[in-house]
């Protein structure tokens, strides 16, 4: 998908900034946490439409990609298997309210650098239920925190059920249903969803599982981005090249084009019953 979302940058990109050739791009994506194990960043030259897709031919291998912050820098190394920048977060602690920098040094001497900064810890959800015959009908109410009031939230859920198919009886995994899409984008202060999890009680020891991203400005508007690509790859039926208007894509990165952000997750579950 970020391959994709990179690809399609070239489309049109709302950053503000016009660049010297559109073809001569290079796009970074890379997103980081408290609760990341690994940072990693994906460089990746833009490709014009309608020339072969693959990751493999467009990413840039050969670049010195640093992230930093006011007391140390640290280099990510490239991985020739995920075709990515990455680094050991035990080497490198990422931090609430901390401002990050993130420097790519391509080759041939330019420069991409984004900002970003590590939003606070989310507040507790409200997580309340009720059953409605073999289904488990939920909400989550949440309070973003101002003035980053910036949030994504998604739901999962632990627990399967046998059911009969055309192979036989088989085990399916619960799989929660938000009424809003598979993720819910808020930049308000209070909030509320619904959704549900059918054939949860059909299921031994079922848990709903909600995940809350407390998120800075540049996330949120990379996946506002990403609902719109969506919708326009969709409008074609996922053909490249695509002949409708194409959406705008925000970008933070100067010197190039893509996104640098933050987020700070938490995770609660909910036992059905």
């Amino acid at each position: 998908m970020l391959f994709l979302f990179a690809l399609c940058l070239l489309c049109t990109c709302d950053s503000g900034v016009k660049e010297e050739s559109d073809l001569d791009q290079v796009s970074v994506v890379c997103f980081i946490s408290p609760q990341d194990s690994l940072l990693s960043a994906h460089v990746f030259r833009v490709q014009e439409i309608g020339e072969e897709l693959g990751p493999e031919r467009s990413v840039v291998a050969d670049a010195e990609v640093v992230i930093s912050n006011s007391f140390s820098a640290h280099v990510l190394v490239f991985n020739d298997k995920n075709l990515r920048y990455e680094l050991d977060a035990e080497e490198f602690i990422v931090e609430p309210s901390v401002l990050y920098s993130l420097r790519v040094l391509l080759s041939d001497g330019r420069l991409l650098n984004a900002n970003c900064r590590i939003p606070e810890k989310p507040k507790p959800i409200e997580i309340s239920g009720e059953r409605d015959n073999d289904d488990f009908k939920f909400s989550c109410r949440w309070s973003n925190t101002s003035p980053n009031p910036y949030s994504i939230l998604s739901t999962t859920a632990r627990g399967s059920y046998l059911a009969e198919t055309p192979f036989g009886l088989m085990m399916n995994p619960l799989r929660p249903l938000l009424d809003n899409g598979t993720f819910v984008l808020s930049a308000q202060l209070n909030n509320s969803e619904s959704g549900i999890v059918r054939r949860a009680f059909l299921a031994t020891s079922p848990e709903l599982v909600v995940h809350l991203r407390s998120v800075d400005l540049n996330m949120f508007r990379y996946y506002e981005s990403y609902r719109l690509l969506e919708t326009w790859l969709s409008n074609t039926n996922n053909l490249i090249p695509n002949f409708s208007s194409p959406v705008p894509v925000y970008s933070n990165v100067t010197g190039g084009i893509g996104v640098f952000g933050a987020s700070y997750l938490s995770t609660q579950s909910f036992e059905i019953k």
